[in-house]
């Protein structure tokens, strides 16, 4: 089921979230993940309720990267948190996330960020979008 969801992901995203739900719903963990990253820009209290699905210790980097995409515009805290998760497990790009969120308000954390993310290998300007 998961399979054909990543098939169909681009050519059909209804049908691609159909047999992500059903892979999930029989435990398939990345199922989840990959509701979530589906549904990341039209959906968002579906996409923070699939990405955190699997329980909060068993979260990768990637995910509470992404938690923290989708909580930036609106909540500050929680934009931190996430990423502060995933930064402090050495992520390059939510180092350089974390370095974008303190840009404004405090220069030098900001380029301590930066630097970290430059030297877990992070070389070029993030885009916002999951991956």
């Amino acid at each position: 089921m998961y399979g054909m969801g990543r098939a169909l992901e681009t050519e059909d995203p209804a049908a691609a979230r159909r047999y992500y739900e059903h892979a999930a719903a029989g435990g398939y963990d990345d199922a989840y993940y990959a509701l979530g990253r589906l549904l990341h820009d039209s959906d968002p209290a579906h996409t923070r309720h699939y990405y955190e699905r699997g329980g909060t210790a068993r979260l990768t980097c990637r995910r509470m990267t992404n938690l923290g995409l989708l909580a930036r515009g609106h909540d500050r805290a929680e934009a931190l948190r996430w990423l502060g998760q995933a930064a402090s497990l050495d992520d390059a790009r939510a180092l350089y996330l974390m370095g974008d969120m303190y840009s404004k308000d405090d220069r030098s954390e900001a380029r301590r960020y930066y630097e970290r993310a430059a030297e877990a290998g992070h070389s070029t300007p993030c885009g916002c979008s999951p991956s």
